[in-house]
This record gives structure tokens, sequence and C-alpha cells, in this order.
């Protein structure tokens, strides 16, 4: 009887340990379709962006309107874009906004706006016959406190002879 009762609670002690393994998988594999989830929705989320260049006078060295047009479906609470080619396109100054980050960006402060679809802002291409075709902005916006950083380019105008 009791060599009976023992491997009863030695079976009842390994079932009981191989259930306790079978929950820590389960948990282990929900954690991650929940990690895959959000980075999924995280990416489904990210902001896109279409840069557009306009003339905004008319002459050599006249300043230009950089529009960013936000084309995916969710607006943005928070937008803040910096030039990576500052000698091709750089932020004016004289605008709200604009902050000088150093010698080789000028960035614009976070624009705080909860129906964001677009912004614009002035700029210059201070040498338009040096200048590439293209132009590269570093675009970080923030919805619901989470943050995407992307590179959007932006067709620069060719010179006129």
């Amino acid at each position: 009887m009791d060599v009976a009762a023992l491997c009863i609670s030695i079976l009842a002690l390994v079932a009981a340990g191989g259930a306790a393994l079978f929950t820590r998988s389960q948990a282990i594999a929900t954690r991650e379709l929940a990690d895959r989830d959000a980075a999924r929705r995280f990416q489904e989320r990210r902001p896109q962006w279409r840069a557009l260049l306009e003339a905004a006078g008319s002459g050599p060295g006249a300043p230009h309107r950089l529009t960013l047009e936000l084309t995916s479906p969710e607006t943005v609470d928070q937008v803040r874009v910096v030039s990576l080619d500052a000698s091709r396109l750089a932020f004016t100054d004289s605008q709200e906004g604009v902050d000088q980050l150093g010698d080789e960006a000028l960035s614009v402060r976070p624009v705080r706006t909860r129906r964001l679809t677009d912004a614009a802002w002035r700029v210059l291409i201070p040498d338009p016959a040096a200048s590439a075709s293209k132009a590269r902005l570093e675009v970080t916006a923030k919805i619901d406190g989470e943050e995407w950083t992307d590179v959007v380019e932006a067709d620069l105008p060719t010179a006129q002879p």
C-alpha cells in the first residue's frame, strides 16, 4: 500500500512538472507572438513622406518652399527635419522653428500638430549649378509616443542656363 501511494505520488509529481514545462513554453510562445505583432504594428504605422520643392521666388539664390507631404493614413503628432546635404539644401533661419545644429546640418524644431498632414519651410539651394539631382532629409516623426526616423529624398530643381 505504501509502495502504491509512493508510485502515485511520483507520477503526480512528474505530471505536475510536465504541466509546468508546458505552461512555461506556452507563455514564451505567447510573448514571442505578442512581440512579433507589436513589431508588425509598429511598421504598419510608419509614416510615409513625399518631399516637394517649389520655387518661392525668381532668380539665382531665390528661396524655395519645401513641403513634406504625409502620404500614409495616420496623422503624426510631431515632425523634425534635418538636411543631410546642407551644401545642397539648407533651411533659412529667418523662420520660426529653425535652429542651426552646426556647420553641416540645419534642423526644424518639432512641429506639434495633432492633424499634421504636411509641413512646409523656406529653404535655400546654395549653388543650383553644382547641386546633385537630389537632397536627403532625415525626417523623425512621432505618433502617440512612438518614433520613426527615415531618410526622404527631395528632387532638386535643375539650374537654368
